[in-house]
């Protein structure tokens, strides 16, 4: 009797995990494909996906020659084809929408209208979790770990333009489809300005200050504190190679789960504006050449040297500024800016208001009384102070 019911035990928990497994990726193929077109169309209720029968290996779903289109067009420019589409670890969730430890799309490739033609190596995306089932004309409404996006080109009628080495973004620490901490790299951006559509106007005007092509790389990084709607911009930067590096840094309230809510919508309302305010903010701009080429090309032009062009530029600024209607800030810019432009290395503006000061309240006060903004927001600008590493 008592062998009977070990038994009967052993087999019900068996049972169980038998179940629990199959629960674990229990949808069909035919089901992710459907999860899949749905994601891919929720947006734009016009596009159409054509996905082909996929082959599994192991946890994998594999598509190949994979092709997306804007406004259902049969015609090359508004399509993006894909090599392969792979998903990993693919199921349904309670919602019915798409679920996957990991979503690929590799050998990429996009026209456009105008003949701009953009290829993609890879995009993959990690532990993706479609919180609603995808509704036509409704951008869909997803969670994920990271996503990271290698070797872009970009070319115009044959001639390429830009590329990037690599883009990553991750997300971590998720309050309901709201990430606490979000984290931005974009490594690599090359811009070619004889690639654009400009008869070579801009790439003839960048080789004036000395450069054959632009070289950028982006960071950013910021976290949220969603009790207090605390937003905390620890950097966000964009370097240029030999050029130089604009920082912005600070805090931004009023991001409560409510307001971002609003702000993912196509039309927020005026509610946002009012809820959000400065708490403090400051861009920085470290020259690393840039200021200086311009400042001798511009020289150049009229025959004499950088630094005296620049000395020039510093004595007129008192009267140049004089509209601002600020005679005590007049003199804090005029100052900061002179010091820059005659020895060039990095200059500040930070806002830090005694109060937060919300955003409807800015951008009425700057149609009003402008003049008086810099004591609202105490506006400090410093030129060629020692930077923190």
């Amino acid at each position: 009797m008592v062998l009977k019911r070990h038994c009967s035990a052993s087999v019900a928990a068996a049972a169980l995990l038998l179940a629990s497994s199959a629960w674990a990726h229990a949808a069909s193929e035919q089901e992710i494909t459907d999860a899949l077109r749905a994601l891919f169309t929720a947006a734009d209720g016009t596009a159409t996906v054509t996905l082909n029968t996929p082959t599994q290996s192991g946890d994998d779903l594999v598509y190949t020659d994979v092709e997306f289109k804007d406004q259902g067009g049969d015609t090359p420019a508004g399509r993006t084809v894909a090599k392969t589409l792979t998903v990993t670890g693919g199921d349904l969730n309670a919602a019915g929408a798409l679920t996957a430890d990991a979503l690929t799309l590799d050998g990429l490739t996009a026209e456009g209208d105008d003949g701009t033609v953009v290829t993609v190596e890879s995009v993959a995306v990690e532990n993706l979790d479609v919180k609603e089932k995808p509704v036509p004309g409704k951008p869909p409404v997803a969670t994920y770990d990271s996503v990271q996006v290698s070797a872009i080109a970009v070319a115009q009628n044959g001639v390429q333009s830009a590329t990037v080495e690599s883009i990553s973004y991750e997300a971590s620490d998720y309050v309901g489809n709201v990430p606490r901490s979000v984290a931005l790299s974009v490594d690599g951006v090359t811009l070619d300005p004889a690639g654009f559509g400009d008869g070579g106007e801009a790439a003839a005007q960048l080789k004036a200050i000395g450069y054959e092509k632009l070289v950028l790389s982006l960071v950013g990084q910021g976290n949220l504190d969603e009790t207090t709607g605390t937003l905390a911009l620890e950097e966000f930067s964009i370097t240029g190679e030999d050029a130089g590096t604009l920082t912005l840094e600070g805090t931004l309230g009023g991001f409560t789960p409510d307001v971002i809510a609003e702000l993912g919508q196509t039309e927020p309302s005026q509610d946002v504006v009012n809820a959000l305010t400065v708490q403090d903010l400051t861009l920085t701009f470290e020259d690393a050449s840039l200021a200086k080429r311009i400042l001798d090309f511009q020289a150049a032009q009229m025959g004499i040297t950088g630094a005296e062009f620049a000395g020039q530029i510093a004595d007129a600024l008192p009267l140049m500024l004089t509209a601002l209607q600020n005679p005590a800030f007049q003199a804090k810019v005029a100052e900061a800016a002179g010091a820059f432009l005659r020895d060039p290395k990095n200059i500040s503006i930070r806002v830090a208001p005694t109060v937060p000061v919300p955003f409807s309240e800015l951008i009425a006060v700057s149609s009003t009384a402008p003049q008086t903004l810099p004591e609202r927001l105490n506006v400090e600008v410093t030129a060629n102070q020692d930077l923190p590493e």
